[in-house]
């Protein structure tokens, strides 16, 4: 007997009787269930079995993902598509092991149309920028850029170019750098030169994002071109108004004269003062005095003698047993501001008494008012008179502006209460109300000024910012700097004496082998350091003290968590 067969005709299943069982597999297109279960791979089939073969319907799918960028700039927009297919029962002849699958009677893909993805684009809220070839092009499948925002274009910055010394160049102020020993003259300008042009930049334009919303470009740096002494500004360009030395000075473009000499300040010439730049040929002779309004250069010695300059003191050989400062003007502000602010404070306490004496009823509104408060001042702050008399020496002497016409004001206010001419207690809180006004709106001159020397020995030396030794050290010398002290050559020493800087010291070598006594002192947000630092070098963080035991090199200090942080490595 022959073997049982299976097969499909014109759409029926048929099945032939034999001996070994016959086996249906389940293919494509098609679903296949036996007696009302769903054959998955398959199954051998009986004769009394009911099979049913169903032609699959795939319906087809429309796949579209949008891809918004970080900066909501970019659409990104991919489309696929699964097509519908429709199959249809496949005739098979019959046989032991049949593959039962379908034949596709249809097969077709809807696409999307460009209204759909525009549509589809607004309500992500995609409003901007959109592009309608990229979308026709989108509809065929495929990824594509189909809308882009217009980027902010920022500005262009004001330039101020400048044509004279170390400012050579706004964007890159720091690459030009005067080398203050190697420079045998300083730049001169004519009266009439330009100095420096500013350079008028553009502001940016707005964007918009995908959504539509503005994207601003940042703010176009906007530059001032300012004149300060001896200096013109016409259409936007900086003229030297007299021949000098030019310079910027707190943002201010300046030209100083200069007064040269060719020989030695000494008993010929007699004490150097002078508005502008000083620049001396020779050196600065015992007992001798330079004043200057501005930068003082001294190509040869300053030998127990002084030196004090508004600017920069630049000493290219030795500075034995004399003083030197920079910056009197900033230090000059500074004393006077917090002299006004002083004599303000006591004198607002000097009414706040009064007035509660009056409450008190333990004096009477008379025609003594001055006395009285002259005797609260001499009560509560014995002998500040004299001090008074004193800062009004001080002020009259080396100011001509706002801060002596506000002084003025609070030294008449005193004189009133000593001779008893204030009549009038409004008179005197008229007056605490405009120094008040002061005190709030006065900017404390910023105009730091440095100390350049090679050598100093026995000598006292302030700058308003910083202290550079370009030379082999110093012996036995005082320092006080507003910011830091540095030692430029790797071989320089520091041997005794005291340095405050209010930001830090920078050494090479500190102390000797001898133990000689050096102080470093440098604020609680200051930083010590030192190549090598022999023993009985002191540390200082402003009350808190550090000594170094033994020789160290590599020596690195700072105040941290309440304490004083030394790194350091034995020598």
């Amino acid at each position: 007997m022959q073997e049982a067969k299976i097969g499909i005709q014109s759409g029926q299943f048929i099945y032939i009787d034999g001996e070994k069982k016959p086996l249906l597999k389940v293919g494509e297109g098609v679903e296949v269930y036996v007696n009302g279960v769903k054959v998955e791979s398959q199954i051998f089939i009986n004769k009394d079995d009911i099979v049913k073969i169903i032609p699959k319907i795939i319906e087809g799918k429309r796949n579209l993902n949008i891809n918004v960028s970080q900066d909501a700039m970019e659409v990104y927009l991919e489309v696929s598509y699964e097509p519908y297919i429709e199959y249809e029962i496949e005739d098979k002849e019959p046989r032991n092991e049949l593959l039962v699958e379908g034949k596709i009677k249809h097969k077709s893909i809807k696409k999307f149309t460009a209204d759909e993805i525009e549509r589809f684009l607004r309500e992500k809220k995609i409003i901007y920028g959109i592009k309608k070839e990229e979308i026709l092009k989108a509809v065929e499948g495929g990824k594509y850029l189909v809308a882009e925002g217009r980027r902010a274009r920022d500005p262009e910055d004001d330039k101020i170019i400048y044509y004279f010394g170390e400012k050579h160049n706004e964007e890159d102020e720091n690459a030009f750098r005067i080398d203050y020993f190697n420079r045998n003259t300083y730049e001169y300008v004519e009266k009439g030169s330009v100095l420096a042009e500013k350079l008028e930049g553009k502001d940016g334009m707005i964007g918009f994002d995908v959504y539509g919303r503005p994207v601003k470009p940042r703010k176009r740096s906007i530059l001032k071109l300012l004149a300060g002494t001896g200096c013109n500004i016409l259409d936007n360009k900086a003229f030297a108004a007299i021949s000098g030395m030019p310079e910027v000075k707190a943002d201010r473009i300046c030209v100083y004269e200069v007064l040269r000499l060719n020989s030695d300040v000494d008993i010929k010439t007699g004490n150097i003062s002078f508005d502008g730049n000083i620049e001396i040929f020779g050196s600065v002779k015992e007992g001798f005095k330079v004043k200057s309004g501005n930068k003082v250069i001294v190509h040869g010695d300053v030998l127990e003698a002084e030196v004090i300059a508004n600017g920069d003191v630049i000493i290219k050989k030795n500075l034995i047993s004399s003083n030197v400062m920079a910056g009197l003007n900033q230090l000059n502000n500074e004393r006077a501001f917090e002299k006004i602010k002083e004599a303000y404070e006591i004198l607002k306490n000097v009414l706040s008494m009064y007035s509660q004496l009056l409450s008190l009823g333990k004096i009477k509104m008379d025609k003594n008012i001055g006395q009285v408060l002259y005797l609260i001042l001499e009560s509560k702050y014995p002998n500040k008179m004299k001090d008074f008399d004193k800062t009004n020496e001080f002020i009259t002497s080396n100011f001509k502006n706002e801060i002596l016409n506000c002084w003025k004001s609070i030294y008449s206010l005193l004189l009133e209460f000593k001779d008893n001419m204030l009549k009038d207690l409004d008179k005197m809180k008229n007056i605490l109300k405009e120094i008040e006004g002061f005190i709030e709106g006065f900017e404390v001159l910023n105009c730091p000024s440095n100390v350049y020397i090679s050598y100093c020995q026995n000598s006292k030396i302030f700058s308003s910012n910083d202290v550079e030794i370009l030379g082999k050290g110093c012996y036995n010398t005082d320092i006080v700097a507003k910011n830091v002290v540095k030692f430029l050559n790797e071989k320089a020493v520091l041997r005794g004496g005291r340095i405050f800087a209010q930001n830090g010291v920078f050494a090479s070598e500190v102390g000797s082998n001898a133990g000689a006594v050096t102080v470093l002192k440098t604020t609680k947000q200051g930083i010590i350091e030192a190549k090598v630092a022999y023993q009985n070098t002191i540390l200082q963080f402003d009350d808190i003290s550090y000594k170094i035991e033994n020789p160290v090199k590599n020596l690195k200090a700072y105040f941290k968590n309440g304490e004083v942080i030394v790194e350091k490595m034995k020598l």
